[in-house]
């Protein structure tokens, strides 16, 4: 055990303690959000079956796991399709994460009273109303129809809107930041005929839309003259006045909390038990996954790479152009390995013209250092140098197109004539030509000057080829006809 815990400190390193905390928070949040979710049960059982896949796995189940290899592949796919309101609601709270404010907006706090005594006022006259007080999540998406006001919240206001004389009495009226966004919304049904039972379309709307955002809704029956609140898919029915209000600021608290008044310790300790129990998850799957006790042995290609030589010469090819290295070290260390990251550089920089054999050693090997290499297959590598020899080499003029029919080239000149160049040994000096970019002398009639650039084959080198001009004058004279 002892042995166990000196591995785990010695190859523990600081991104190691970044990655448990960062799934430690994606682990958090999941559980809060299956929590919250109406289909915890389902994503209860969607795990006991990924934690029986798992088991499988480690414990060389054969027919468990042959079982739920194809269950665990359709179960993902179904978890998309079945929780795909769920997970597009976590990205738009994500997109709407407001990290650098002082706190949200707390308008709503001060119409509570307002609120409550507007809802008893309709429920003794049999009105029915349907109030959506929005929280984190957008209601834009499921909102999509009513009447935009932007209206101050108030007694007068909130009585007319539902005044059953007014066209839009049936539809629902949004609170968002303190303010009547709409009014005569259509929010949409819950498909939940078990929460909605006998009830009638508001109490329906209430649910439905509860189901798809962290809104409360607050419903009074034009039948009964209850009042009843909707949240995440959930109806309370004939509340008190004050337990309205109870649970209208234990809503506000929850989700617009104010953070100026929050200590670091506050933050900290809220739902201080699933805090915990998600770095202990974190920790667990890092010791499983990642933590191995024991070295293991892991093998790759590895491409080959030459330093950089002199200014006359170059590596004209190394064989094999890729070696196999098998590295050995602890199993965190190892799968953390970066293929890409991996270079052998051979030190090449003082070689000479001809052909190498190279021998391959850790030392050229660019690697982690908490891993070591264990074998280097093949142990040598051929390389062949060349040196480039100065030449004088004479510019070719490329022209393109045609002069007028009644004249003929005399002469073509390019200025300056050639040019000093460094060619590799190998290459005769006859191919190492160097031309002008094409001139166009197309229906040209009289001699003219241009300015071109070189175009340098690959083997040859001229120091600020690509800034060197040249002038080529192309003399013509009249084409001499026969007597």
């Amino acid at each position: 055990m002892y042995v166990i815990f000196e591995n785990i400190f010695t190859n523990f390193r600081v991104v190691d303690c970044i990655d448990i905390a960062l799934v430690a928070v994606i682990i958090y949040f999941l559980a809060v959000w299956t929590i919250e979710s109406s289909s915890r049960y389902l994503v209860g059982g969607a795990f006991v079956v990924f934690a029986l896949y798992v088991a499988g796995n480690a414990f060389d189940l054969y027919l468990t796991s042959l079982l739920f290899n194809g269950i665990v592949t359709i179960l993902a796919f179904a978890l998309v399709v079945l929780f795909q309101e769920e997970i597009r609601r976590v990205f738009e709270r994500i997109s709407r994460l407001r990290l650098f404010e002082k706190g949200l907006d707390r308008a709503i706090d001060a119409k509570v009273d307002m609120i409550i005594e507007s809802l008893s006022i309709l429920a003794s006259q049999r009105a029915g109303a349907l109030i959506v007080l929005g929280g984190r999540d957008p209601l834009e998406r499921h909102i999509e129809t009513g009447v935009y006001l932007g209206g101050k919240v108030s007694k007068p206001l909130i009585l007319s809107l539902f005044d059953p004389n007014t066209p839009g009495h049936d539809g629902a009226m949004v609170i968002e930041h303190g303010l009547v966004t709409k009014f005569a919304a259509h929010l949409p049904l819950s498909k939940n005929r078990k929460e909605v039972g006998e009830r009638g379309t508001r109490h329906s709307a209430a649910i439905g839309l509860s189901e798809k955002c962290d809104a409360m809704i607050l419903v009074v029956s034009e039948e009964t003259g209850q009042v009843s609140y909707a949240r995440a898919g959930r109806l309370m029915a004939d509340l008190s006045p004050a337990e309205l209000k109870t649970v209208v600021e234990k809503y506000i608290s929850e989700q617009l909390p104010n953070r100026t008044n929050r200590t670091i310790l506050q933050m900290l300790t809220d739902r201080l038990g699933l805090k915990i129990s998600s770095v202990l998850v974190a920790c667990m799957a890092w010791l499983a996954v990642i933590y191995q006790p024991g070295k293991v042995l892991r093998t790759l290609e590895i491409p080959v790479e030459s330093a950089i030589l002199g200014q006359d010469m170059v590596v004209e090819r190394i064989v094999p152009e890729k070696v196999s290295v098998t590295f050995l070290g602890m199993a965190g260390s190892i799968n953390l390995m970066d293929p890409s990251k991996v270079r052998i550089q051979l030190p090449m920089d003082s070689l000479a013209e001809g052909d190498h054999r190279i021998s391959l050693k850790a030392d050229h090997i660019d690697h982690p250092a908490n891993v070591s290499v264990f074998e280097i297959k093949p142990e040598f590598v051929s390389a062949k140098v060349l040196k480039f020899a100065e030449r004088e080499i004479e510019i070719q003029p490329r022209l393109r197109g045609s002069i007028d029919d009644r004249y003929q080239i005399r002469s073509v000149d390019v200025s300056p004539a050639s040019v000093r160049a460094m060619v590799l040994n190998p290459n005769e000096t006859e191919r190492a030509r160097i031309t002008t970019s094409a001139v166009d002398i197309e229906g040209l009639s009289s001699t003219k000057t241009f300015e071109a650039s070189l175009e340098v084959p690959q083997f040859v080198k001229v120091e600020n080829a690509s800034d060197l001009e040249v002038k080529v004058t192309v003399r013509i004279e009249p084409r001499r006809t026969r007597p």
